[in-house]
């Protein structure tokens, strides 16, 4: 990992990816409500919308 990855806040869900928010989303039912705490940038609520047909709103 070099020093500008570290530095970057803003990231891309993959939802067939490996890491934690993908996880997250496999655990989430398409076309669900999903209220989202904490929700940072709001690309797992972005995924979970444009990914599995979500309804997310982000805090």
């Amino acid at each position: 990992m070099t020093l500008d990855q570290t530095l970057r806040y803003d990231r891309v869900v993959d939802l067939a990816g490996n890491d934690s928010l993908a996880g997250i989303a496999r655990l989430v039912l398409a076309g669900s409500s999903v209220l989202d705490l904490g929700a940072a940038t709001g690309a797992l609520g972005r995924a979970l919308s444009e990914g599995k047909g979500c309804v997310v709103d982000g805090v």
